[in-house]
């Protein structure tokens, strides 16, 4: 049972380092700081995915 999903998204795996990197160095303190028992992570997922079709755009 939950209330909310929380999702992050990145374009490539490069950006995702990226933030990762920040996150190890001291973003993990002000997400401590923010989400300090709001939030109760019982089995996090990790998921890859490629587009393999796109909408048309819009003219």
């Amino acid at each position: 049972e939950f209330d909310f999903k929380f999702i992050s998204a990145w374009q490539n795996l490069e950006d995702q380092g990226a933030d990762y990197d920040q996150y190890s160095e001291s973003g993990w303190m002000k997400a401590n700081e923010l989400f300090s028992g709001k939030l109760d992570c019982d089995s996090s997922r990790v998921y890859l995915g490629t587009n393999r079709r796109r909408a048309a755009d819009k003219e």
